[in-house]
């Protein structure tokens, strides 16, 4: 059979070589479907995860209109339902939901924190209102001087840097340039 395919190329050419190996290649295709291991993923039921939501102070504003943003620098959705806000002696509890990415304002009327001074203050983001445990607060900024009534609590929690204080005289706001700040370079006025 072999010494009659290559007669056949040798007398018709190439065009008819390339027909009988198209013939050849289509007799070796069945309509049987190929076997699958049970054990291959199937790209279509594969869900993709749904990332953690990681909550930060992202900016505070000073004066009678003054307020705290929240942004949710994590890779998923999350509630702020529970949380609270604490600028020693004054807390809030606050609620809503924040996508990867999106912020929150919270103005300090509303809070219960009243006028928000440039001069000094704080500002911390709890989990519950533990505000003495560190395993309860997540973020935190203070401004004017350290040493706060909440600093120890966010040092010991890794959520700031003992002695670390932003200079905020004159300024009407302070924002982060960093994505979660956990000290005084982490903030910058505005």
């Amino acid at each position: 059979m072999y010494n009659r395919i290559i007669g056949v190329i040798l007398a018709l050419g190439s065009v008819v070589f390339v027909l009988l190996l198209a013939g050849v290649g289509s007799a070796m295709l069945t309509d049987d479907p190929p076997e699958v291991s049970p054990y291959a993923s199937d790209a279509t039921t594969t869900t993709a995860t749904s990332g953690t939501a990681r909550f930060v102070l992202s900016t505070v504003a000073f004066g009678d209109a003054g307020y705290v943003e929240i942004t949710n620098v994590g890779t998923g959705a999350g509630t702020l339902d529970g949380h609270w806000l604490c600028q020693f002696p004054s807390y809030g509890q606050i609620s809503g939901s924040l996508g990867p990415g999106e912020s929150a304002r919270f103005d300090g009327a509303g809070t219960g924190f009243g006028d928000m001074l440039a001069a000094g203050g704080e500002i911390g983001l709890y989990t519950s209102s533990g505000f003495g445990d560190p395993g309860a607060i997540i973020a935190y900024v203070e401004w004017g001087e350290s040493g706060h009534e909440r600093s120890g609590t966010a040092t010991e929690a890794g959520v700031w840097t003992a002695d670390s204080a932003v200079d905020a005289a004159g300024a009407s706001l302070i924002l982060t340039v960093e994505e979660a700040p956990t000290s005084a370079e982490g903030w910058a006025i505005g």
